[in-house]
């Protein structure tokens, strides 16, 4: 299977709203842990709070290359969100390592079943 790190979508997707006011770059929502992350979102409705995409990333520029220490917190994982009941999106970052990768894993797979519902006639 493919490590997360190893998916490289194509095209960007940016936590700015185009017409919204303001232009920071910066992460609507930052997490220093996995574990802070889940506290906020484990059990968030994946209908309300759409995934549309990810991307694992690294702490440079060429991408993320895992070291010998599965925990240390060398990645960056960002998670774009859609609210469908407001019609506005979010990105959030989330500081991770080698060793978040099953339960960022679990975390995806549900949101990725519910697009799989949404999508049904077409699966």
């Amino acid at each position: 299977m493919t490590h997360l790190w190893e998916v490289d979508h194509p095209g960007y997707c940016t936590g700015d709203h185009y017409y919204g006011t303001g232009s920071s770059g910066s992460p609507n929502e930052y997490y220093r842990s996995w574990a802070d992350f889940l506290s906020d979102w484990e059990g968030s409705c994946p209908s309300r709070s759409l995934v549309f995409r990810w991307d694992w990333t690294g702490s440079t520029e060429e991408g993320y290359q895992p070291g010998p220490d599965p925990y240390y917190r060398d990645g960056l994982l960002k998670i774009f969100v859609f609210f469908q009941g407001k019609g506005s999106h979010a990105a959030l970052e989330v500081e991770v390592c080698q060793a978040d990768e099953p339960e960022v894993q679990k975390f995806l797979q549900a949101r990725f079943q519910h697009l799989l519902e949404l999508w049904a006639p077409f699966s």
